[in-house]
């Protein structure tokens, strides 16, 4: 499987195989400063990985790692959701197919960063109003915006 990773400190994002996204993901964890969150899969092989890394090449930062452009972030929001092992909370590092950060959200929500964060980390559930805005930047379905918190 294909993978893309994003780090919450740097906002790179690795592209690399695996059969165990989730693993990979857990294993880098423990040498990155930021949170790795996986905003992206797709089925493929190591193959199919060098042809994605060739054609994001432009953006290529250090190893498989790779810059956020517009064209890469397109490509990721173009791929299914990804779905959530057991266990695993919050909605995703960007926010749903948008690709925006908690910091390009918050200014037009009218909320902080950190508000956004334990929304999309099932710490609380918005209120309506913000419920409403978000899914107005967004395009998240409202009603998953109200199970996000648990």
């Amino acid at each position: 499987m294909i993978y893309y990773i994003q780090d919450s400190t740097t906002m790179h994002i690795k592209i690399g195989y695996a059969a165990d996204p989730w693993r990979r993901r857990d294993n880098l964890q423990t040498g990155a400063p930021g949170t790795l969150t996986i905003i992206g899969l797709e089925e493929g092989n190591e193959a199919r990985e060098a042809e994605i890394h060739k054609q994001f090449a432009a953006g290529r930062m250090r190893g498989e790692w790779f810059a956020p452009s517009t064209v890469l972030l397109g490509h990721i929001a173009a791929l299914p959701e990804v779905p959530r092992p057991m266990g695993e909370r919050g909605y995703r590092l960007t926010w749903g197919a948008s690709g925006m950060t908690d910091g390009d959200l918050a200014p037009l929500v009218g909320v902080t960063r950190a508000q956004l964060n334990r929304i999309r980390n099932g710490v609380c559930a918005p209120s309506l109003v913000t419920a409403l805005k978000i899914h107005r930047h967004t395009g998240i379905p409202l009603e998953d915006l109200a199970r996000e918190a648990s």
